[in-house]
């Protein structure tokens, strides 16, 4: 069994870019039953303020956060967008909100009791990337929650409006930063091979190779380590 620990924000479009790469190396293996996916909370900002009307729009927040001009900034959501559309999504980078994505990460610890966290996580990713939605609006959280799934309206109620599964997210990015994690998506295989980023298929295949090779015995070829992602116009993002 190869497992794979991911590391991802709600509103990071790098990490449903690398999502989508990996899925495609999984299925080019020949050995989806053999693989489990464990999700794990990373907020890019966890002091970023929920989203309000006039905010800033995302090209905006790019460009003050890496302090570099808006149309490079434009010019990076534009080459961005053409990559997802590549895997099937539109990102309308245009009416994306960024905001505060705490609250979407202890839902998505609540979906994980039943197997559902992957499949949230992927649809709020959409609602963010695709349709201009407002990921930290408890009202958008939970018709997503009950989209995939979570029946308990009441459970659902109580998780958005607490702080409930709030030390499951803090466990998770102290981990993280225990890893010298800074930027995201991240990927832990079999706790021994790390990959930064939403590198290419062929990258994520070579990874899953090898480490079937290694439980088989075989001898596998050396494997490229990937490098960290600095910022949103890279391979990831970063804090």
């Amino acid at each position: 069994m190869v497992k794979i620990d991911i590391w991802s924000d709600v509103i990071c479009p790098f990490c449903y870019l690398g999502a989508a790469r990996l899925e495609a190396a999984i299925k080019k293996t020949h050995h989806e039953q053999d693989v489990e996916l464990h999700l794990h909370s990373f907020e890019l900002d966890p002091n970023a303020p929920k989203y309000q009307p006039g905010d800033d729009t995302l090209v905006q927040m790019v460009a003050h956060k890496y302090h570099v001009p808006e149309e490079q900034a434009a010019a990076s959501q534009e080459k961005l967008a053409a990559s997802l559309k590549q895997v099937g999504l539109n990102f309308d980078w245009k009416q994306a909100k960024p905001t505060n994505t705490f609250m979407a990460h202890r839902l998505i610890h609540y979906a994980q009791k039943f197997n559902l966290d992957l499949a949230l996580d992927k649809n709020l990713k959409t609602a963010y990337l695709s349709e201009g939605e407002d990921v930290s609006d408890p009202d958008v959280l939970k018709r997503h929650a009950q989209a995939v799934g979570l029946t308990n309206t009441d459970e659902i109620d109580k998780v958005l409006s607490s702080d409930e599964y709030g030390d499951a997210v803090r466990a998770d990015e102290a981990r993280a930063h225990q890893l010298g994690i800074t930027g995201v998506p991240f990927y832990l295989i079999n706790d021994k091979y790390t990959i930064s980023g939403a590198q290419p298929v062929e990258l994520f295949e070579q990874a899953l190779n090898q480490v079937y090779d290694e439980q088989q015995n075989i001898k596998p070829q050396p494997l490229d380590q990937a490098g960290q992602g600095k910022s949103c116009d890279g391979d990831g993002c970063s804090i």
